[in-house]
């Protein structure tokens, strides 16, 4: 993916940054601007983890912000401030953590795992959710 600008006043676009790998997080789309507009956040697949880049409009070159496993739900917040997603992997539950946008220092706001026994003496991030009794001949399989 290419991301191109256009100044406000009109003009002729100029491509800030070519070749992004969109591939799994296609539907995180582009983040936001940097609160003086002077940058983007813009997340990237890379292998199996997701980097979030910051893409200055001057077109400078991208750097990454940060790069964690598996983010869904990657959020702004109004004040372009904060970040807000969930993650998970193979070992940890769907989690919701908020961070500063120019640093990289998660805070988990949720604890929707705490209360599921490790498996083996390890956190298991499999897990089976169910808002009431299961229809008759349904059972939970462990994979």
């Amino acid at each position: 993916m290419d991301i191109n600008v256009i100044p406000a006043t009109g003009g002729v676009s100029k491509t800030i940054v070519a070749g992004l790998d969109q591939g799994m997080v296609l539907s995180l789309g582009s983040t936001g601007w940097s609160q003086d507009g002077s940058t983007l956040y813009v997340p990237e697949s890379n292998r199996t983890m997701v980097t979030v880049n910051v893409i200055p409009v001057d077109g400078s070159g991208s750097k990454k912000l940060f790069r964690y496993g598996n983010i869904n739900h990657l959020q702004q917040n109004g004040w372009r401030t904060t970040f807000t997603y969930m993650a998970e992997d193979t070992l940890m539950p769907p989690e919701i953590y908020t961070t500063p946008i120019n640093t990289f220092k998660p805070v988990q706001v949720t604890h929707f795992g705490i209360n599921i026994p490790p498996e083996n003496g390890e956190r298991s991030g499999r897990q089976s959710l169910c808002g009431g009794p299961l229809p008759t001949g349904w059972r939970l399989k462990d994979s």
